[in-house]
Formats: structure tokens, C-alpha cells, sequence
């Protein structure tokens, strides 16, 4: 078995990665994608963020997929994707 394995086959970090990791982290801490307030991990949105986060739902305009102010059984489509 190789050292940067783990019995379950997959690959772990290897020291280096985890370490340059911690030094990016020390120099640029993560941030909030929105508020840019930090946070412990990258690439994420803090609580209060998240809670202001509009989900796309249906009913969507089948070709453009954005939001419709109704729905239907049958195929929609937006004046916009006229």
C-alpha cells in the first residue's frame, strides 16, 4: 500500500498539500462568498447568507428555466424565450 493511502482505497492529503493548505489559509483566511466576513472552510456562504439564499422553483420556463408566475401540466415556455 502506498503511504498516502487509507485502507478504504481512497487518497488522504498528502502532508505537503495540508500544509501549504494552512499557510494559504493563515495568509488569506476563507472568506464568505457574499459578505466576505471569514469563515473555517473555502468556497462557502455563511448562516446568515445561506438564510437569504432564493432557491429557483418551479414553475420554470421549460426552455430558459427561469421562474414562471404560474403553473400548468403541459410544456411552459417565457415570453422570453420567444
Amino acid at each position: 500500500m502506498f503511504p498516502d493511502e487509507v485502507s478504504s482505497g481512497q487518497m488522504r492529503p498528502a502532508f505537503g498539500s495540508v500544509f501549504w493548505r494552512a499557510v494559504a489559509d493563515a495568509m488569506l483566511p476563507p472568506r464568505c462568498m457574499s459578505c466576505r466576513c471569514r469563515l473555517t472552510d473555502p468556497n462557502n456562504l455563511c448562516g446568515s447568507c445561506w438564510r437569504e439564499v432564493h432557491f429557483i422553483r418551479a414553475p420554470l420556463c421549460d426552455k430558459l428555466g427561469i421562474p414562471l408566475p404560474f403553473g400548468g401540466d403541459e410544456l411552459m415556455v417565457s415570453a422570453a424565450a420567444y
